[in-house]
């Protein structure tokens, strides 16, 4: 637990409750994370329009070949979604396995500052 409690100390998360279940082989930590949005800001998918720029942070259908399991947050890349106007950044929300099949075929340019 020293991990998480390192973690939510950094980012100024506070934990107060949650879940850990043993199972054989690995651990299961179930999360919630609870934030407030100042009214009328909240990132809607209604909001999405033809012309809007789509932003992958990693492997499309990555999920389907149990990238999943290895999750790692990518939080430079979401802290420059948060801090660039919605205007320019679109709608971040994750990505149906159906619709990567898809994007996959889109041209990628890199894109993300470092």
């Amino acid at each position: 637990y020293a991990g998480i409690n390192t973690l939510a100390k950094r980012h100024g998360v506070a934990i107060v409750g949650g879940e850990t279940t043993i199972n054989p082989g690995r651990m299961l930590i179930s999360a919630s994370v609870l934030g407030t949005v100042p009214r009328g800001k909240s990132p809607l998918r209604s909001g999405a329009k033809a012309g809007d720029a789509i932003f992958v942070t990693g492997e499309l259908g990555g999920s389907l070949s149990g990238k999943h399991l290895e999750f790692e947050p990518r939080l430079s890349e979401a802290r420059w979604l948060a801090e660039n106007p919605k205007d320019e950044r679109g709608l971040p929300m994750n990505f149906p396995s159906s619709a990567s099949q898809k994007a996959s075929r889109l041209p990628r340019t890199p894109f993300w500052p470092r």
